[in-house]
């Protein structure tokens, strides 16, 4: 790693800004993800369940953490398998006694190289669990870690990740849960290239017109429910924190009268994410209070959009790109940017 130097105010706009949702990335990634590797999870699945399956773990960090987050939810409302979620060292640290034979632990790194996620990966194949990985690079040291890995090429990663959880989820949901649901899932996330096309084209306008609107704002709050929270966490640890180098923290919509609510004022700018599953009346709770005293909100909502309810969070990360683009661009500020992160060390 170099000696820290901050970068010029130049330095930062002059950076190069690319936007996937310019061209067709989007459904060239997630139609080559579903043609080359769901044929592989679904063999994969059916091998596990032979051989006797006990429990599923999601692992990651950043992005890759968020992406797990829709994939417990589906399991927890469509199978009966154990299924838990973690960060990388904190998989680790406490090291889960259920972890062994029978278990299958997932493990998403871009780069391949996360040293936590790496370190997830050995331990879980110490304890004798299945592994599978996720990672932008087909030569790896995550990939060298794990017994099975899955491999995408785009810069549209966290939407890779999260196809891939998905098809993990609902292959293991067809065999071992809710069987009609679980076909239901399968046949809509094969419609999802097209779909999200659609979706990227309808909002590109909105989104780009929020980010003038608030290209000041300072501090934001994302309030999101349900398959959503983990969106929620995602835009502002890895978009608005890391990609803007602003504020931003996330509230659970089910938590926000338990406190988050005593910050609502005309000071304060609360994002919402709105979804058409059951949770969605929780965020609208939320939002309602809001609005009644005040606050500056942004409503991002699927509701218009032909997405199924459990694959909202696909046509979320679609909206809040074109929010975080528009941003990077009225601020100066390109989403590639980096202050710490792959410069200095840790």
């Amino acid at each position: 790693m170099q000696e820290f130097k901050m970068p010029t105010i130049d330095e930062i706009r002059n950076h190069p800004n690319p936007n996937y949702l310019e061209k067709n990335e989007i459904q060239r990634t997630l139609k080559d993800i579903l043609d080359r590797e769901e044929p592989h999870v679904e063999s994969l699945v059916e091998d596990w369940v032979k051989k006797g399956v006990k429990n599923l773990y999601l692992v990651g960090c950043g992005g890759s953490r968020s992406i797990m987050e829709p994939g417990k939810y589906i399991m927890d409302r469509f199978s009966n398998l154990t299924t838990e979620r973690y960060s990388a060292y904190e998989f680790v640290t406490r090291k889960p006694r259920a972890v062994g034979k029978g278990s299958i632990v997932v493990l998403a790194s871009h780069s391949g190289e996360t040293e936590s996620v790496i370190e997830a990966a050995k331990f879980a194949k110490n304890m004798g669990a299945w592994t599978l990985g996720f990672t932008g690079k087909e030569t790896s040291t995550l990939a060298d870690s794990v017994d099975h890995c899955l491999t995408y090429d785009s810069p549209a990663a966290n939407l890779s990740k999260l196809l891939m959880v998905y098809l993990v989820c609902t292959h293991l949901i067809i065999k071992l849960g809710d069987l009609e649901a679980g076909r239901d899932i399968m046949e809509n996330l094969k419609k999802l290239p097209d779909t999200l096309m659609k979706i990227k084209e309808d909002f590109r306008e909105k989104g780009l017109e929020l980010a003038k609107e608030f290209k000041d704002t300072q501090m934001y709050y994302v309030v999101g429910s349900g398959l959503l929270a983990g969106v929620a966490y995602q835009f502002c640890i890895c978009t608005l924190m890391e990609m803007q180098w602003l504020h931003a923290a996330p509230i659970h919509g089910s938590e926000f009268p338990h406190g988050p609510f005593e910050i609502v004022s005309p000071e304060v700018t609360m994002i919402f994410l709105l979804g058409t599953d059951e949770s969605r009346m929780v965020t609208e709770k939320a939002l309602k209070f809001a609005q009644r005293y005040g606050a500056k909100t942004i409503v991002f909502d699927t509701i218009e959009e032909d997405v199924h309810p459990m694959l909202t969070p696909f046509a979320l990360g679609v909206m809040l790109q074109w929010f975080a683009y528009g941003l990077s661009i009225e601020r100066e500020h390109p989403l590639a940017v980096r202050r710490y992160m792959g410069k200095v060390a840790y």
